[in-house]
């Protein structure tokens, strides 16, 4: 083409995959041209709006009603069936319809029209590009912020719930925590959070901590509880909403009973926690509060507009049979 504002496209009709092709770059970045998103090159927004113009495209100004959930690439446990849910159901009701998608499928955003997006993965990769290549509405839920490219999140309060379920443990006499996490993985924010509270609470109460942390990636449960034999933990804090089951399976199998010889504490499986023996004591993500924010955010969002802070839920605790209440040693306050 000889200059940016005299492309003609061939007699085929203009979309933003004609333009696309050609000036030589991906339709996401003619997308945010057009619509006035950021992370477009002053240069280029003018190159582009020339060959929108030449070849009579205009934008569409409408929406059609979809929205991609974006999962990590695992499958439908606990956590992630209760979320997927929630969501699904506040979707719904307004009036949007639902394409989930997994984390490695992500591409398919350029191939299909969607009003926003709201990932649910753990590991902080799409919420760090994903503004460099779509230029869609994104909501960020249980998982890191972007603030420079206007992402928000709507997370869990893991702090404080853990916080929470370790002084009622405390609360309960226990002093010897075994702290059980389903990973400790960089970019994780919800484990980080997790740790941190652990750490934090442990250090308050002088509590030991180094070797009471574990983690569950990579070990299997007779070695976890081998290492919670090993330590003479008097409590176990389990912090998945998964595998609780295999837990009591494992503590049985040794002749540990819950509660008197060990209590155990953990996050809310819906389907499993009230059924085991002894029923689990658990703290509970608010799943219908974060649906309901996560889809307040992103209308925002679609309308054009502006989000400010991030949103946080509290946990709420649910008190059962498997945490046992000692008497404090003597002279403790």
């Amino acid at each position: 083409m000889t200059g940016a504002g005299e492309a003609r496209l061939s007699k085929q009709k203009a979309t933003l995959r004609t333009i696309a092709s050609e000036l030589g770059i991906a339709p996401s970045t003619v997308l945010r041209a057009l619509s006035g998103k950021p992370n477009v090159r002053p240069e280029l927004r003018e190159k582009i709006a020339a060959c929108a113009a030449a070849n009579g495209y205009v934008l569409p100004n409408h929406t059609t009603g979809n929205v991609a959930v974006i999962t990590a690439e695992v499958g439908i446990f606990n956590y992630l069936s209760c979320l997927l849910a929630a969501l699904s159901n506040e979707l719904h009701k307004d009036g949007f319809r639902v394409c989930i998608l997994s984390e490695k499928d992500a591409d398919v955003l350029n191939d299909y029209l969607y009003d926003g997006v709201i990932s649910t993965t753990w590991s902080g990769v799409l919420e760090r590009k994903f503004a460099e290549i779509h230029a869609l509405p994104f909501v960020s839920l249980n998982g890191i912020n972007n603030r420079r490219d206007n992402i928000f999140s709507v997370c869990s309060d893991d702090f404080g719930g853990i916080t929470r379920g370790l002084q009622y443990l405390y609360d309960a006499g226990a002093r010897r925590i075994a702290f059980i996490v389903s990973s400790q993985a960089e970019g994780n924010r919800g484990s980080a959070e997790r740790i941190s509270a652990f750490r934090q609470f442990c250090a308050k109460h002088n509590l030991p901590v180094e070797d009471f942390c574990l983690c569950k990636e990579g070990s299997s449960f007779e070695e976890l509880v081998a290492k919670v034999v090993e330590l003479k933990a008097d409590a176990i804090f389990y912090v998945n909403e998964g595998h609780i089951l295999e837990l009591y399976h494992e503590l049985r199998k040794r002749s540990i009973r819950i509660p008197e010889d060990i209590s155990v504490i953990g996050l809310e499986a819906w389907s499993i926690s009230c059924f085991l023996d002894p029923p689990l004591t658990s703290l509970r993500q608010d799943f219908e509060g974060l649906a309901r924010e996560s889809v307040a955010m992103l209308k925002k969002l679609i309308a054009g507009k502006k989000v400010n802070a991030d949103v946080r839920l509290p946990y709420t605790l649910i008190e059962r049979a498997s945490v046992r209440r000692r008497a404090k040693p003597a002279g403790e306050k």
